[in-house]
């Protein structure tokens, strides 16, 4: 292990000696800060012995500055001042759809300090009760749904060689931030399960960095009349979408340098440069990832 200072405060380990209770995930929905011990039953968390619920005191990994100060409890990677080498760990929830909601939204705080491109955390999805597991980026049924206001989540470049160059959230975010995530509903979802973990990955090279503090979970759904209401605003918009020939880009504050057209699974079918406009006529039909300037992304529907 890496250098460990004791720490002399309350560690809560969870394992997976139960059966994991659901969240409801829609109309409502379900909050989550790790402040109340009755919620633990709700959270899954492996037995590698890594994550731990406790309240963090790290150089960089800390919970001040969250919104609300009353935030005791937070879930981190290890107890000590560095994560630990080679090492493979996640929690999950157990979510389950509810009815009576337009856009369902995922989001949480966090705050990381991982080695760049080389460890880092990955947000990871199972439709099956865990049989399969897709990192959530590439995850075909939220894709297909994706709605404003997603914001904060990493990108295809964000690599990390641990996770065999998977994207992930990797190097250092040492301002807690908000992730969301919000995608359309649909009738598929209705009573379905889906599985969200959340997992770590190091290799074994010694470099000292803090590992990754989450809190203040949200698993919830809004009621909106069309989805031109939602108030949170895409820094890159692109129309028509669908698309059939010619497609128009607007960046905000930056010039559109590079366009990256990616299939699901991030392999590049097309690049454009220096273009506000480009022509997809001789694409496949079919759901894509559209990457502005190697950082923004967004889902293009080819017909």
């Amino acid at each position: 292990m890496k250098k460990i200072t004791l720490l002399s405060f309350m560690i809560i380990r969870i394992t997976l000696g139960y059966s994991q209770d659901y969240l409801h995930f829609g109309f409502g929905g379900s909050d989550f800060d790790f402040d109340d011990s009755t919620e633990y039953e709700h959270v899954l968390i492996d037995t590698n012995n890594i994550w731990q619920i406790t309240h963090p005191h790290k150089n960089i990994l800390f919970l001040q500055d969250l919104p609300s100060i009353n935030d005791q409890y937070g879930i981190i990677t290890d107890t000590g001042n560095y994560y630990q080498l080679g090492v493979t760990s996640s929690f999950q929830f157990k979510l389950l759809f509810l009815s009576g909601t337009d856009i369902y939204h995922i989001s949480f705080w966090q705050k990381y300090d991982f080695n760049p491109n080389v460890d880092g955390g990955i947000i990871e999805t199972s439709w099956d009760y865990g049989a399969t597991w897709h990192n959530i980026i590439f995850d075909s049924c939220i894709l297909a749904n994706l709605a404003n206001g997603s914001e904060n989540m990493y990108n295809l470049t964000d690599t990390i060689s641990a996770f065999n160059n998977q994207p992930g959230f990797t190097g250092l975010q040492a301002t807690g931030t908000y992730v969301n995530i919000n995608f359309m509903a649909s009738q598929n979802f209705i009573n379905d399960t889906l599985l969200l973990r959340f997992t770590f990955k190091s290799d074994s090279i010694n470099s000292s960095h803090e590992g990754w503090l989450l809190d203040n979970f949200s698993f919830g759904g809004t009621v909106v009349d069309g989805v031109s209401v939602i108030k949170h605003e895409r820094q890159l918009k692109i129309s028509p979408n669908p698309v059939r020939g010619q497609l128009t880009l607007r960046l905000e504050d930056e010039a559109i340098k590079v366009v990256e057209l990616l299939s699901l699974t991030g392999m590049k079918i097309k690049e454009y440069h220096d273009k506000n406009t480009i022509d997809v006529s001789g694409i496949a039909s079919g759901i894509y990832l559209l990457m502005v300037n190697h950082r923004l992304t967004e889902k293009l529907i080819i017909e």
